[in-house]
């Protein structure tokens, strides 16, 4: 008896995996990050060009979030480190912004924006569009004397080409993640069981 090929593999075969295509690129940001970057891409283009209500400093000695962490570092301190540590980054030429771990962020004078992407694997109970998509972004200000490091990136791309590959991602035990873009650096999303019994 010949065995068929599963639906699952059939789909992947239109997609490119992200892991692996950001492996290729020698970067080390999660595939998860580069899903949301493509996911929220207006978003974030207008997330860079406004004020932003949350704001931290370097130091963390007056945060009261930290304070209150049993970790030492508040979810945004943790990020803020991130950044400020950064090798191997993603640099995104057109939109002069770096992906890098969880995080994708952009330097506009003395303030660094700085968007914290939570892995899809954290949803809890019914998946919606606005829980894929959720993310959370902070603005970095930087004070007298302080200096935003120069990043180390491991290469560079363009939207439009991350625009011109539909990727697949794994997104929870259950579900991969696949991208569709379309020409107006637009993308849908679905959910594709990873196995069925």
């Amino acid at each position: 008896m010949i065995k068929s090929e599963s639906n699952f593999n059939l789909v992947m075969k239109n997609y490119v995996s992200s892991e692996e295509y950001l492996s290729g690129l020698g970067v080390d940001v999660y595939a998860i990050t580069l899903v949301k970057f493509i996911l929220c891409y207006d978003w974030l283009k207008n997330c860079f060009t406004r004020e932003n209500k949350m704001k931290f400093k370097i130091d963390n000695k007056n945060c009261e979030i930290c304070q209150k962490s049993s970790q030492g570092l508040c979810r945004q301190h943790r990020s803020i480190q991130r950044v400020l540590n950064s090798t191997n980054a993603l640099y995104i030429k057109d939109l002069d912004c770096y992906l890098y771990r969880n995080e994708i962020f952009k330097k506009i004078g003395k303030k660094v924006i700085i968007v914290y992407c939570s892995h899809t694997k954290l949803i809890k109970d019914e998946v919606t569009e606005n829980k894929v998509k959720r993310v959370m972004p902070i603005t970095l200000e930087l004070q007298e004397g302080e200096t935003f490091p120069e990043i180390k990136t491991a290469t560079e791309v363009t939207t439009e080409d991350l625009f011109g590959i539909n990727f697949s991602c794994w997104f929870n035990d259950t579900f991969s993640i696949i991208i569709n873009n379309t020409n107006e650096k637009k993308a849908t999303w679905s959910l594709i069981l990873n196995k069925v019994e």
